[in-house]
């Protein structure tokens, strides 16, 4: 609240309706109007008039919602419960927005382009040719930024719009939006922290199944001839070379041998008579 001094005394001024909620904006942009502009009572103008701020809006909007739509049905192949759950969220909210926002763009005589915009052709492109954890990233981090432009268009009109009908949908619209924009960003947070913790393991994983694998058949009349064996192992350069493995501990027949030359080698040592 802000008091300013006049010759009638102290006037009182809230703040900015848009600092407190886009339902409490004023509705109508005096400032943005048409010098044509009919007016319904001072200040007000009549029904079914848009300004340029309108009808810009309502071309975006239009071609954003019919990319979210698009994208969140090509989601639905995610492995991924949690995309898939987006997915299903952003085809039905938008569907629900853009029929709304059709209806309102014929009774203001505004024309809406059709399908995907070449933008969001190139993205709906890239976005075939990927699957798996890199179709999760890809797809979440274009909604990331998508609902971020859709906010600030949003909060354009609610500003600078002249249209009653098509402020209020945006004022209406935009909560929503930023709902949708905090659950991609929850849902790439996950994804980052299972994609770091998949390449923390993935090389231990791969050691154990070489581990595993170092191991073979000897012919039981030449096992008793040694007393020990060693599996030399070389999984890092600077890791212990050296793995060994006592022929007391094994069976006779499975005592561990190189797999690879190259690679794996076997330190025999003969039992003595």
């Amino acid at each position: 609240m802000h008091a300013i001094p006049t010759v009638l005394g102290l006037v009182l001024l809230s703040a900015s309706p848009l600092s407190v909620s886009p339902l409490l904006a004023q509705i109508g942009n005096p400032a943005g109007m048409a010098p044509d502009t009919r007016m319904e009572t001072p200040g007000q103008p009549a029904p079914h008039q848009t300004n340029y701020q309108d009808r810009l809006f309502a071309q975006l909007a239009a071609a954003g919602g019919s990319a979210e739509v698009e994208f969140g049905k090509l989601a639905k192949k995610s492995g991924n419960s949690a995309v898939t759950a987006f997915a299903g969220r952003m085809v039905d909210d938008h569907s629900t927005a853009n029929a709304r926002l059709k209806s309102l763009a014929e009774a203001n005589k505004i024309p809406l382009p059709e399908g995907l915009d070449e933008e969001h052709k190139q993205q709906r492109a890239e976005l075939e040719k990927l699957d798996g954890t890199k179709f999760d990233i890809a797809y979440i981090s274009g909604q990331i930024t998508d609902h971020q432009k859709t906010v600030q268009l949003l909060e354009w009109e609610i500003g600078s719009g002249q249209n009653a009908d098509l402020q209020h949908f945006a004022a209406e619209t935009l909560p929503k939006v930023l709902e949708h924009l905090q659950l991609a960003r929850d849902i790439k947070a996950e994804l980052a922290s299972q994609a770091i913790a998949d390449a923390t393991t993935a090389p231990t994983v791969a050691r154990r199944r070489q581990h595993q694998a170092a191991s073979c058949t000897v012919p039981r009349p030449l096992s008793s001839r040694f007393s020990r064996v060693t599996l030399v192992i070389p999984v890092m350069r600077r890791s212990p070379p050296m793995a060994a493995f006592s022929g007391s501990t094994l069976p006779p027949s499975r005592l561990p041998v190189a797999v690879s030359v190259s690679t794996w080698r076997c330190r025999l040592q003969w039992r003595r008579p």
